[in-house]
């Protein structure tokens, strides 16, 4: 329960967003459906001139930047709203304003709503000074009401999700585990799990958050994955001096490398990086790199990726099994291995240009997943429920997404995610953007437009 008094505890973020299965500080939107049937959304109406915040609330049919909000946790129960300008929703009277600042009217009990009869994702939202009066809406006004109110609230943003309660499986050392013994002794504990209840409470509700990102919005970033990232900044080192390039063609516009290459036939498998190191390759690279250096990089990288792929498949498997409420995993669980496939970690290094230019056009990845890091030139855009969205670059997160193969396999279950590149940032007209992308594509899988 949430202290009336003092200051509220410190939790850890996963602690923070059992409720709502949100991360703390992800991007959401507040919504309803009116008696005309159309989606409403919670905006900020106008700013203030004179005293630079944020003055009105209001309703919108669409939901673009004042219709989005950080879901700042203040406890296990209790959040705050906080607009794209920094100010915070408040009472004031009895309709609501925006303030500089978060203190007890700016804190919100939330609590969600399992009826039967309540949208997905619905939850309530009560004042906890002056009054403990509902938000809510009449006569198209946002009011404060003494009768719960249901808003649905859904991610707007690619939320950023912690791996850290994976900890748990790995067995203490006296001695920290390498990256790739880790995330191996971490497989090999989620594969010894038959069912999701079988899982630790926290990566329980690690599944849960992933499920919700997965779903509604198609990507997450993940933080504490433990991969070593010498390897992509050696790669922008080598690549980073493409040249300008004002016309061309989605083929032409970037450069694809190939680092390191498995394929699987009949659970044979064969790997390579005939691309990087086979013929006259190291003549691509402008600068003097040991080839036995960038072996063992690429070696390093491949060997925590792969297990740490094959643990996040799971994990989502899992989380349709939790969706679907079943009695067991998808019967597709563990297909990634037991089939034909072909896995690749690849370079992708996009030439500058002019502005306002698209460099990878729509499509869906042919993958069962795909995991990427990329550098802070920005330009990657993911097609939601309400439109396209920065996948904005999070410094040392990994991106990863869904592919044609898993949507194929989960019959549907989960969507393989549209995206594209576009070069709308002065960093990406300055400079070339790199990205390097771990797939697992399944056999015979395609690329698609979307």
């Amino acid at each position: 329960l949430r202290k009336k008094t003092g200051t509220p505890q410190t939790l850890q973020p996963q602690r923070l967003s059992m409720i709502t299965d949100i991360e703390h500080g992800s991007i959401v939107s507040l919504s309803f459906v009116d008696g005309n049937g159309k989606r409403k959304f919670l905006a900020v109406s106008n700013m203030s001139e004179h005293q630079g915040h944020n003055t009105g609330v209001c309703l919108r049919d669409w939901c673009d930047a004042w219709e989005r909000f950080h879901l700042v946790f203040q406890s296990d129960d209790c959040v705050a709203l906080q607009c794209m300008a920094g100010t915070f929703f408040s009472p004031d009277g009895t309709s609501y304003t925006w303030r500089g600042h978060c203190e007890s009217w700016e804190k919100l009990n939330i609590r969600t709503v399992a009826t039967k009869d309540a949208p997905q994702n619905s939850v309530t939202l009560q004042l906890t000074a002056p009054n403990t009066n509902y938000v809510g809406v009449q006569d198209n006004q946002v009011v404060q009401k003494t009768e719960a109110f249901h808003w649905q609230l859904s991610l707007a943003h690619i939320p950023t999700i912690s791996l850290g309660p994976l900890f748990c499986m790995s067995p203490q050392q006296t001695e920290p585990l390498s990256p790739p013994a880790f995330w191996n002794s971490v497989l090999q504990n989620v594969r010894n799990c038959t069912d999701v209840s079988q899982l630790p409470a926290d990566v329980h509700a690690l599944v849960r958050k992933l499920a919700r990102a997965i779903t509604e919005v198609g990507m997450f970033n993940v933080l504490l994955h433990r991969l070593p990232l010498d390897l992509f900044w050696l790669v922008k080192q080598a690549f980073g001096g493409r040249p300008w390039k004002a016309e061309g063609s989605d083929s032409t516009f970037k450069e694809n490398v190939v680092l390191h290459a498995e394929r699987v036939h009949n659970q044979q498998i064969t790997s390579g990086t005939e691309d990087l190191f086979g013929g006259n390759a190291m003549q691509g690279w402008p600068m003097a790199i040991p080839q036995q250096l960038l072996q063992r990089l690429v070696a390093d990288h491949w060997t925590a990726i792969k297990p740490l792929a094959d643990v996040l498949l799971h994990l989502l498997a899992f989380a349709q099994q939790l969706l679907q409420s079943s009695a067991t995993p998808p019967t597709w669980r563990g297909n990634w291995t037991s089939e034909d496939a072909t896995l690749s970690l690849r370079c992708l290094t996009y030439h500058p240009g002019p502005k306002d230019v698209t460099t990878t056009v729509n499509h869906k990845d042919a993958t069962w997943i795909t995991i990427l890091l990329q550098d802070n030139c920005g330009g990657l855009k993911v097609k939601g429920g309400d439109g396209w969205l920065d996948a904005k670059p999070h410094p040392g997160a990994l991106l990863v997404n869904t592919g044609s193969t898993l949507e194929h396999q989960s019959d549907g279950f989960f969507k393989a995610v549209c995206h594209r590149v576009v070069r709308d940032t002065e960093a990406a007209v300055d400079a070339t953007r790199t990205s390097m992308p771990f797939f697992w594509d399944g056999v015979g899988g395609k690329t698609q437009g979307c």
